[in-house]
C-alpha cells in the first residue's frame, strides 16, 4: 500500500509539469502574435476573423469626421448597400438605406484605403490617426463626385470600428 502511495505520489509530480507545457499560449505583450500585417491579410483572413467572433459590418460613405480623445474619432457613415444584380452594367449597384450611423473608430483600427481610388495603390493603416490623415488628404480639393464615390466596409466589435476596408467601385 506504502508502495503504491509513493508510486501515485511521483506519478503525479511528474505528470502535471508535463501537462503544463502543453498549456503554452502565443501572447506577446497580452495580445495574440498576428501574422505579418498586409493588404491580403486585412481583407481576408482578419476579416473573417472579426466576422467570426460577431463584429457587425456596416457600408456607407464618411460623411463627417469628429476627433475625441485618445485616438478615437466618431465618424457620420451615410449607409449603403451593395446589391449584387447581374441586370447591371457592372453586375451590381448600390443602393441608398437612407439612415446615417454615428460609428466610434478605435485608435488601432485597421484600415485599407485607395487614395485616388486606384486599386493598384492599395494601402494600409494600423492607427486611427494615420487613416484619417491619408483620407483628409486624398479628399482635399476634391469635387462632391468624389467623394460620394469612397464606399466603406465598417467592422464594428462592442462599441468601436476595428478595421475599415474601403471597396473599390468601378
Amino acid at each position: 500500500m506504502k508502495k503504491t502511495a509513493i508510486a501515485l505520489c511521483l506519478f503525479l509530480l511528474l505528470s502535471v509539469p508535463l501537462s503544463l507545457l502543453g498549456c503554452q499560449s502565443n501572447l506577446s505583450g497580452g495580445t495574440y502574435i498576428e501574422p505579418e500585417i498586409t493588404v491580403s491579410y486585412l481583407t481576408g483572413d482578419f476579416a473573417k476573423q472579426l466576422t467570426r467572433d460577431g463584429a457587425v459590418k456596416k457600408f456607407g460613405i464618411i460623411k463627417s469626421i469628429t476627433a475625441k480623445e485618445n485616438g478615437y474619432y466618431t465618424l457620420i457613415v451615410d449607409g449603403k448597400e451593395f446589391i449584387n444584380d447581374n441586370s447591371q452594367p457592372n453586375g451590381f449597384y448600390i443602393a441608398d438605406l437612407n439612415m446615417e450611423y454615428d460609428i466610434t473608430i478605435s485608435p488601432t483600427v485597421r484600415s485599407v484605403f485607395l487614395p485616388k481610388i486606384a486599386p493598384d495603390q492599395t494601402t494600409f493603416f494600423l492607427t486611427s490617426v494615420d487613416f484619417i490623415t491619408a483620407l483628409k488628404d486624398d479628399q482635399r480639393g476634391m469635387h462632391q463626385e468624389y467623394l460620394d464615390s469612397q464606399f466603406f466596409y465598417f467592422y464594428i466589435m462592442y462599441d468601436a470600428c476595428e478595421l475599415i476596408i474601403q471597396q473599390y467601385v468601378p
